[in-house]
């Protein structure tokens, strides 16, 4: 298992967490003696899981100066339903790409290739989103709803070995 993580440190004066599982950030002293709390703005449970990507690809060449490269992947969805978020959210995609390679030179090589993302549509039902039950300030939206979306990159390069 691989694990991240980030490290979080006391202040000199100590660490205080809200009943929500905010950090409170400082304390400081408001109008009528009441004492203001300055906390995170969201704190908001990913609960991600692992994913798996695949990969493969193929080149031929055409004559000696001239290739065709191809490819497909598969990216798995490490985002549970319950933290699906519209501004952060994730799904099962799949990745297709092809292009040309031309070698100008033994060391000069110029190329271009187009690569097409698409994400498999995703529904997630209101009984399933847990954002909506995160108290305040930390509490969001319910996201529920269908997630889809595509993306094509075009890419033209060069290489030069010195």
């Amino acid at each position: 298992d691989l694990a991240a993580g980030q490290e979080v440190r006391a202040p000199s004066g100590g660490c205080k967490i809200a009943e929500d599982g905010s950090l409170i950030q400082r304390e400081r002293p408001g109008p009528n003696g009441v004492i203001l709390e300055d906390r995170a703005v969201q704190n908001v449970k990913r609960e991600w899981n692992n994913a798996f990507g695949l990969r493969a690809g193929i080149s031929y060449w055409v004559t000696e100066p001239l290739e065709i490269v191809a490819g497909i992947g598969f990216d798995g969805d490490p985002v549970p339903d319950a933290t699906t978020d519209p501004g952060l959210w994730d799904t099962n995609d799949i990745a297709i790409a092809a292009g040309l390679k031309y070698n100008v030179t033994d060391d000069y090589k110029i190329g271009v290739s187009y690569t097409h993302i698409n994400w498999i549509e995703h529904t997630v039902t209101p009984d399933q989103s847990t954002l909506e039950d995160l108290r305040p300030p930390t509490g969001s939206p319910d996201a529920a709803g269908t997630f889809s979306s595509w993306v094509g990159i075009t890419n033209i390069n060069m290489e030069w070995t010195f």
